[in-house]
């Protein structure tokens, strides 16, 4: 018997003091794991610009602690949902449909926290799981978890409108230069191969310049739109 143990059994407070340090140990032990476990979240969400990625990221990173057949995220103020799910075939489509029908508010209700019937619902995600029930350990991974998507869903968010705005012209709200000179060439080659006429309609405005000349830049936008 090593010494440490008689001291120990000899002296209680050597005992309780032995045993507050492994507490302390195991304490800075699972801290230590559980920032390795978020850093390795920064980094598969580093350099991620689209949405669906983004999701699909944070599902594949939770799956290695909290198995779970989907993730769902809904946004009804950007008009934005995405679900990741791991089912094929029917149980894909069915596990979809049952996550759209949890995330979509009623009448413009914000989603309600629940964590019953195999849903985990926070904010503006979801996680859906069909067995056992979700641990206290696996909510709190999920929710730290969330923490750390929040920005990068932001960012993502963010990246979306500047892509949506290069892309279409502020005025009428129609696509702009930038997406047919992105387009035509596969419905050019589309055409080619199926053999199908392809048209090409171009509308010009004559005298436009007049409209501003004599009734200002503000009326030609209007008569633009």
């Amino acid at each position: 018997m090593k010494m440490s143990t008689l001291d120990a059994q000899t002296n209680p407070p050597v005992a309780t003091t032995l045993e507050n340090l492994l507490l302390e140990l195991s304490r800075y032990r699972e801290q230590s794991e559980q920032l390795r476990r978020i850093n390795l979240l920064h980094q598969r969400l580093a350099g991620i610009p689209a949405l669906p990625a983004m999701i699909e990221a944070f599902s594949i990173w939770l799956m290695e602690w909290v198995d779970h057949e989907l993730i769902g995220y809904n946004n009804p103020a950007r008009q934005r949902m995405h679900t990741f799910c791991s089912y094929h075939g029917p149980k894909r489509r069915q596990a979809i449909q049952l996550a759209e029908k949890v995330l979509t508010p009623i009448k413009g209700a914000p989603l309600p926290p629940t964590r019953a019937g195999g849903f985990h619902c926070s904010g503006l995600l979801t996680l859906l799981r069909r067995s056992p029930s979700l641990s206290k350990w696996d909510l709190e991974l999920i929710d730290e978890g969330l923490l750390s998507l929040a920005e990068p869903l932001k960012r993502a968010l963010e990246y979306e409108e500047i892509s949506a705005q290069v892309r279409r012209d502020i005025l009428p709200g129609l696509t702009n230069r930038f997406v047919f000179e992105e387009r035509i060439g596969t419905m050019v080659e589309q055409a080619r191969r199926h053999g199908r006429p392809l048209t090409l309609a171009a509308l010009d405005l004559d005298h436009f310049k007049a409209v501003n000349d004599s009734m200002g830049h503000s009326t030609g936008d209007k008569v633009l739109q």
